[in-house]
């Protein structure tokens, strides 16, 4: 709840900056904050693959091995 005020108030700052900006300007902040969203996400992807590797060759190989072999022989 504590974060909703300052989210309100960012979002009233970029509707009143967006309204009275240029369209290119507008597309570049878009752009920043689209590319801003995506660092944590790829830091995470990268701090996480060793767990994102292990669990796929797991559902891969080891959980689904034994499905695959029952729907084959049916």
């Amino acid at each position: 709840k504590r974060a909703i005020r300052p989210y309100r108030y960012l979002w009233v700052l970029g509707v009143m900056v967006g309204s009275v900006a240029t369209l290119p300007l507008v597309w570049d902040l878009a752009d920043a904050m689209n590319a801003m969203m995506a660092i944590p996400n790829l830091i995470s992807l990268l701090l996480l693959s060793g767990v994102i590797v292990a669990e796929t060759r797991k559902y891969l190989w080891e959980d689904n091995l034994d499905a695959h072999a029952h729907h084959e022989n049916h």
